[in-house]
């Protein structure tokens, strides 16, 4: 039996890619329990983590899901993402999630 999948939303809430739900669920969790334990963070820092925990998967294929899944948790309402003088990323949870009625 085929799995189903996961529409990802963009930043402006649009419909984007559509990937596994396994595979959504298991990058999300993996990103919200980073960042549980290591707020804010580092985009790279968070990238370095995910191939060493999922370490066995194309590293391409793999960031390329954790960055469409990191957009969605955004869209979401989830994560916060801020930018600092350098342009370096950082990500950390919401203190007041809106999370949006739609979801998968």
């Amino acid at each position: 039996m085929a799995e189903g999948t996961v529409t990802v939303y963009s930043k402006n809430g649009r419909n984007g890619s559509r990937i596994p739900i396994s595979q959504y669920h298991r990058i999300a969790q993996f990103i919200l329990n980073h960042l549980k334990a290591t707020a804010p963070t580092n985009i790279n820092e968070l990238l370095d983590e995910a191939f060493r925990e999922f370490f066995q998967q194309d590293r391409n294929a793999l960031a390329c899901t954790l960055l469409l899944v990191k957009g969605d948790l955004e869209a979401r309402g989830l994560i916060k993402v801020t930018f600092n003088v350098g342009r370096n990323q950082y990500i950390q949870l919401k203190k007041k999630r809106n999370i949006l009625t739609n979801t998968m």
